[in-house]
């Protein structure tokens, strides 16, 4: 039966005592460790041996990191996985700190302790950067830049002062028991939204159905007062219309430009909809904010408008949010045989980004 993998990442020397009782610890609870001084990293002879390290460490479940006094070895000249290459030995990244990015990148749930005098130093120094000190509990500076780039991570870097292993213990107790429950509810919702989804496509099977009903009804009762196919198209731009609002208020920029810029949702949905370029509408919209409607500075805008470089996230979000809309603008020709839909936007491309409609 396949257990949670833990690996455990620190430096050797210094907390070799907190690393073994830790280990005990967690095979206790019946979870596998990987730890590099018991072996348990297989190491290729045409690798460095920390690129074994950034491996094992990238297939982990669970990331236990352990900060204490000592900086630790570098990571490798010729390693690939971090992005300092190149880079002067004061700067370059230690082996942990490297397995630390690596498996956070991937979103592997991570678990750091920090040795309670080594955090009371960071403290001092994060006062006092401009003044040389000698601190007593580190040995490199760049211990408290490794602590200092952890705490920047906006999320999963929950941090543990320890004075003892033990301390650790208890720690990663609750709060392994707070995931695994954490796992059971989401197994739980997980079948309830299954349900709701099978009973959503059912709905839609019938709304389709009723819907063909609905077309042969207003067909076959049709008058000279009112044209069938208006009604059917209208009806459809109005569930198009839904769908699409429903989609813009999932995108990250889009709301980023209700909430945090005020910019209204019925000033923002009628400059995408008249915008025929994403360049079109970060010009209309930089109008807009100008003019009053919200309060966000327009540096952004102003340099996509500058230079639509596909590149820039900021580009791409926006092209996202345009695509919402435009790629999925489409008219429907009722006839008295057939229903056809045909795209009504070409002008996608003309904003550097490209329709999705095929894969909405």
């Amino acid at each position: 039966m396949a257990v949670p993998r833990v690996f455990v990442s620190s430096t050797f020397y210094d907390l070799r005592h907190v690393r073994s009782i830790l280990a005990s610890f967690v095979t206790s609870l019946g979870f596998e460790t990987i730890l590099s001084e018991r072996g348990q990293i297989p190491y290729l002879p045409e690798q460095p041996l920390d690129e074994s390290c950034y491996k094992e460490a990238r297939s982990a479940d669970i990331f236990l990191l352990i900060i204490g006094g000592r900086y630790g070895s570098e990571r490798s000249e010729s390693s690939t996985s971090s992005q300092d290459n190149g880079i002067p030995s004061p700067e370059r990244s230690s082996v942990t700190k490297t397995e630390f990015d690596e498996a956070y990148s991937l979103g592997i749930p991570m678990y750091i302790a920090v040795e309670k005098a080594v955090l009371g130093e960071y403290h001092t120094f994060s006062k006092n950067r401009n003044v040389k000190v000698n601190y007593a509990h580190v040995d490199d500076q760049r211990v408290f830049n490794f602590i200092e780039h952890v705490l920047s991570k906006r999320v999963n870097n929950p941090i543990f002062p320890f004075d003892h292993p033990s301390e650790i213990e208890g720690w990663l107790r609750m709060q392994w028991a707070g995931l695994f429950r954490d796992s059971l509810i989401t197994r739980r919702e997980t079948a309830r939204i299954r349900s709701v989804e099978e009973g959503i496509r059912e709905l839609t099977e019938v709304n389709a159905t009723l819907q063909r009903y609905l077309e042969v009804i207003v067909r076959s009762v049709a008058s000279s007062r009112f044209d069938p196919a208006e009604i059917i198209g209208t009806e459809n731009a109005r569930l198009s219309d839904v769908r699409t609002e429903n989609a813009l208020l999932k995108s990250n920029l889009f709301m980023h430009f209700m909430r945090d810029h005020l910019v209204p949702f019925d000033v923002l949905y009628p400059i995408l909809k008249m915008s025929s370029s994403v360049k079109a509408f970060a010009e209309k919209l930089r109008s807009c904010i100008l003019a009053g409607s919200g309060r966000v500075r327009c540096g952004m805008l102003d340099k996509y408008v500058e230079n639509d470089n596909p590149q820039n996230s900021f580009v791409r979000d926006l092209t996202e949010v345009f695509n919402i809309v435009h790629g999925h603008r489409f008219v429907t020709t009722v006839t008295s045989t057939t229903t056809t839909s045909t795209p009504m936007n070409d002008a996608v491309q003309e904003g550097g980004g490209t329709s999705s409609s095929s894969s909405r």
